[in-house]
């Protein structure tokens, strides 16, 4: 009886480590899809380094309309997505899971990707930066067609506006990397914030620390850490 239930408990045990083992891919997986893109195009992957460089990663070859890549990143960064045979790039999160893209011949960039958490996150990113500017091209628009002709009140109203709106664009990635604290792309806007010459250190190193654990203690969460406290030591150096 004894030895029935040790070998239940072994049996439990495993089969907990092997379905937590199945939840964490250590590579990525993307199937990829270009119809209407004649064979022999050539599809790369490519990142940026560190000093800011090119990298081609991976490159592929377009057969019956379908491409395959795989291979692991230490965890998911921005990537960027050309080819020989269609104009601009594709920009998106790679991480380590199954990845389905379906590229747009005729604008990378209207690509659909699926499979991606990190990714969903730079999309809703995308969406909502997208969302902020249309609103101010249409103020632009109202201030040049009815401002210029208008009285001063008018005038001052639609100028506000556009104010209100500048400021939106600027505060955004900052509102965003608060709201999505446990995606993996608010990790990768601070850093890319962190480039601007108007950054705000302190305010980001206080929204890196609302960001989930898991982000925090990632390498990159650990690099980025360090990138905010040097940046806020120089700021206060040059008071």
């Amino acid at each position: 009886m004894q030895n029935s239930m040790k070998q239940l408990i072994i049996l439990s045990v495993l089969s907990i480590v092997l379905f937590s083992c199945q939840g964490t891919r250590s590579n990525y997986e993307i199937d990829g899809t270009a119809k209407g893109v004649s064979d022999g195009a050539k599809i790369y992957l490519k990142r940026i380094t560190e000093n800011g460089r090119e990298h081609i990663k991976d490159t592929a070859i377009i057969a019956d309309g379908k491409f395959r890549m795989s291979g692991k990143v230490a965890e998911p960064t921005i990537h960027f997505m050309s080819s020989d045979k269609m104009q601009g790039q594709l920009i998106f999160m790679l991480e380590n899971s199954n990845i389905d893209i379906n590229l747009n011949k005729d604008n990378l960039m209207l690509s659909k990707i699926t499979g991606s958490k990190s990714n969903k996150g730079f999309i809703l990113f995308r969406a909502g930066m997208d969302s902020i500017r249309e609103e101010s091209r249409k103020i632009v628009y109202k201030y040049r067609s009815e401002g210029l002709s208008s009285g001063k009140e008018v005038r001052d109203s639609l100028h506000k506006l556009l104010e209100k709106s500048s400021i939106a664009t600027q505060d955004y990635p900052l509102t965003y990397v608060k709201k999505y604290n446990d995606n993996y792309f608010s990790l990768n806007l601070i850093g890319l914030e962190a480039n601007k010459p108007n950054f705000d250190a302190i305010a980001f190193r206080e929204a890196f620390e609302n960001l989930s654990p898991e982000l925090k203690d990632s390498p990159k969460g650990i690099k980025t850490k360090q990138k905010l406290d040097s940046l806020i030591v120089l700021k206060n150096k040059n008071k």
